[in-house]
């Protein structure tokens, strides 16, 4: 609206000859309209209030501007009826921009009309917009809905109504460092308030919220306060330096928010915690629904991993997680994997931990077996495989007394070491390497002396000649060593051997059976030389 309208007066122009004629008589002018004076004062709290633009739009449509005493006069048609407007835009009273008084229907007596004017007071409203811990939110843009109209009287009697919003428009600010913007209104108005918040400006792949306030009735000065239940924003408590901010879908609210940091010596050596230990409470979902929730890192910290310390283990579950740049999406499911309550109650409990990527853990070691220059060596994975699956694990045996030294590298246990020197005594540890490095070594094995097999013999007995009626057979025979004997037949088509150890001999036909013991050895006798025997089946 322009803050001055145009006044349209009414003029009549009397005709001139360009030519006189002698006895002609010129015509008379025509009579001026009639005109009352509609006036009077424009004043706030603080006195007159020059620069207020004063319109009538009836027939009349006459405009003018108070002055410095905040008077004014318009000559308007007697009987007329219209609107009546008081515009502040162009008020030099700063506080009083975008007020605006109105009376939509005003009529105009037959004489003078004096209709003073006092501006309503203004009230200041400042609004601070906060997250779910609360932490204040700069550069959210806050908008001030329709602030309602208040109803007034002028002088004369007349209502009129204000508002500092017509035509139905709306303001918006910046919320600064401390999360704060303020907008001026009036005392007695009912504005509403709505803020947007982009998880990361410009970036249409972050989420955006947005939160509605109930209107609220303004004094001189009001406090409103905007939260963002389900965002929760915090300094980083690791290794990179920073704002981390936690986030999750509209209808859902954070509580129990924690950040804090975690010791050297709890996680898998070689981890890196980028913003340490977060825990939250997320509440709002339905029992046992699935929800997605964005940590959003400082930038350039580029994190793969996450774990969480489940039953006094730290646990990798970065299967749940999806990650992009800085950011990192848990996909948790109530009562699921990730949901540490456990429970399918409608409620999140989630400590995590996100991590660079690292190497895994130390494995666990078993039993290191000696052999004649040799060991084998068994040993389970590591619990923290550091985000990225091991490649391959390598054992190390080393002697204490002057043996010389080996390794091995597999993808699985039991790992065989060659080259060691026989009557030394060893220890062995285990690695784990995956794509970022290799990690930590294993608590030492248990010392043992490899040591030159020894021999050893089976004594079998002679075996007497069976009829086909007295199959089966069993067989029995004794390695030196004391380890077991098994036993084999040669002569399939005349006897077979079956049971745990062979020892059971099945007669099938008419012949000669023979019955072959064996003895393999291990890591301390060598296999035995076979022995055989043989029966006549009639």
């Amino acid at each position: 609206m322009s803050s001055v309208r145009p006044h349209l007066a009414v003029a009549v122009v009397g005709a001139l000859a360009f030519s006189l004629v002698l006895g002609a008589s010129l015509a008379a002018p025509a009579q001026a309209t009639v005109t009352v004076d509609l006036s009077g004062v424009v004043s706030d709290a603080s006195g007159p209030v020059s620069g207020t633009s004063v319109w009538f739009g009836g027939g009349s449509q006459v405009s003018t501007v108070t002055g410095a005493d905040g008077s004014y006069v318009l000559h308007v048609l007697p009987g007329d009826t219209g609107l009546l407007e008081f515009d502040a835009s162009s008020s030099t009273a700063a506080p009083l921009s975008r007020l605006t008084a109105r009376q939509n229907s005003y009529t105009i007596g037959s004489g003078p009309v004096v209709a003073n004017l006092v501006w309503p007071a203004h009230a200041q409203v400042r609004t601070t917009v906060v997250d779910a811990i609360p932490t204040p939110l700069p550069d959210v843009v806050v908008h001030r809905l329709n602030a309602g109209e208040i109803q007034g009287t002028l002088s004369d009697g007349t209502a009129i109504t204000f508002s500092s919003d017509y035509p139905y428009s709306e303001d918006s600010c910046t919320t600064d460092a401390a999360g704060q913007c303020t907008f001026s209104t009036l005392v007695g108005a009912t504005p509403g308030f709505y803020a947007t918040y982009q998880l990361v400006p410009g970036d249409p792949s972050y989420p955006n919220f947005y939160v509605y306030s109930y209107p609220l009735i303004t004094a001189d000065p009001t406090d409103a306060t905007i939260s963002f239940l389900n965002v929760a924003s915090f300094e980083s408590a690791g290794s990179v330096v920073g704002p981390v901010v936690v986030s999750a879908p509209d209808g859902t609210s954070f509580s129990g928010v924690k950040n804090e940091v975690v010791a050297g010596n709890a996680l898998p050596s070689g981890a890196t915690v980028l913003t340490g230990e977060l825990s939250y409470q997320l509440d709002g979902l339905a029992p046992g629904s699935a929800i997605d929730v964005t940590l959003l890192l400082p930038s350039g910290s580029s994190p793969t991993s996450v774990i969480k310390l489940e039953g006094g283990i730290y646990t990798d579950v970065s299967s749940i997680a999806t990650f992009a740049g800085a950011a990192i999406t848990l996909h948790l499911t109530d009562g699921g994997f990730g949901d540490s309550d456990g429970l399918a109650n409608g409620i999140i409990v989630d400590p995590v931990i996100p991590v660079i990527p690292v190497a895994p853990g130390a494995p666990t070691i078993g039993q290191a077996t000696g052999a004649s220059a040799s060991a084998s060596v068994a040993f389970t994975a590591p619990a923290i495989d550091g985000g990225s699956p091991v490649l391959d694990y390598t054992t190390t045996c080393t002697s204490s007394n002057g043996g010389t030294s080996g390794s091995s590298t597999g993808g699985a246990s039991p790992l065989l070491v060659a080259g060691l020197t026989n009557g030394r005594s060893y220890t062995c540890i285990v690695v784990a390497r995956n794509g970022v490095g290799t990690g930590p070594p294993s608590a030492t094995s248990n010392s043992f002396t490899p040591a030159a097999a020894l021999n050893q013999t089976i004594k079998f007995n002679s075996l007497g000649n069976k009829s086909m009626t007295q199959s089966p057979v069993t067989v029995s025979a004794t390695a030196s060593s004391g380890l077991l004997v098994t036993f084999t037949t040669s002569t399939s088509s005349v006897c077979t051997a079956s049971g745990a150890t062979g020892a059971t001999i099945t007669l099938v036909g008419l012949g000669t059976c023979t019955v072959i013991a064996h003895q393999p050895g291990n890591s301390t006798y060598n296999p035995a030389p076979t022995v055989s025997q043989s029966f006549r089946v009639r």
